[in-house]
């Protein structure tokens, strides 16, 4: 997740390349022989040189997008070429932006640029939404939520996309933040994002995962007994308790 080493200054060339391999080569062979139910994600949030909002460089940016698809292939071949259960083991790659899921298609358009070209039954796109960040980040406000309708149009059109690269596609993020832990999040329009988010995904057979960071994302808190207790009240019924 935090390997700014790589991201940071990734310019294409083995003097990344390689150590990415070998991290890769060396997990994958430790693993090879563990059952299916371990799946690989190649590189989390890729951002930095591979593009982000707010950064130097833009996710639309050419070269960021050609260092993306190229990071996800080395990663994605040194997982392969150990053989072993890693021949058919889930992996898991992400778009850059952060993994954000608009930027799915822009780096993605077509099967030909996959990891393995598309030919790979076994491979997943994982992306994050926080979409509308003015509503969703931690300091986001309530006045700037855009209605369901958004909301659903942009993941459907992120699953649809998917589905012309005939890959599955998995939430690993989504949420909405409070600066300060504030709890004047406990809304209904809080309540609806998140209940539309969960919804839209799970009617297309997709996995969602919500972000609970025990902080500005906190949904959940110790309840002192080794248990747990949510924050305020926004969790929809599909994952109470």
């Amino acid at each position: 997740h935090h390997e700014h080493w790589l991201k940071d200054s990734y310019d294409g060339t083995n003097t990344y390349n390689l150590p990415f391999r070998t991290l890769w080569t060396n997990i994958s062979t430790h693993f090879k022989n563990y059952p299916a139910l371990l799946m690989f994600e190649v590189l989390n949030e890729p951002d930095g040189a591979l593009g982000e909002w707010g950064g130097a460089v833009i996710p639309s940016d050419p070269t960021a997008i050609s260092y993306t698809r190229q990071l996800n292939q080395v990663g994605y071949e040194a997982i392969r070429l150990t053989s072993g259960n890693n021949s058919t083991r889930i992996v898991f790659f992400m778009p850059n932006a952060k993994g954000n899921h608009d930027s799915l298609d822009e780096v993605y358009p077509n099967s030909s640029y996959l990891p393995g070209l598309g030919n790979d039954s076994y491979l997943a796109a994982t992306v994050n939404t926080y979409d509308p960040w003015n509503f969703c980040g931690d300091s986001g406000s309530d006045s700037n939520y855009p209605g369901s309708a958004t909301i659903s149009n942009a993941i459907t059109a992120t699953i649809d996309h998917a589905q012309t690269l005939g890959i599955p596609v998995r939430y690993s993020e989504f949420g909405v933040g409070r600066s300060g832990l504030q709890s004047g999040r406990d809304t209904n329009n809080v309540r609806e994002y998140y209940r539309t988010v969960d919804q839209t995904i799970l009617a297309r057979d997709m996995a969602p995962t919500y972000w609970d960071d025990r902080g500005w994302f906190a949904l959940t808190e110790s309840d002192g007994n080794g248990g747990f207790q949510f924050v305020f009240n926004i969790v929809p019924t599909s994952i109470a308790p």
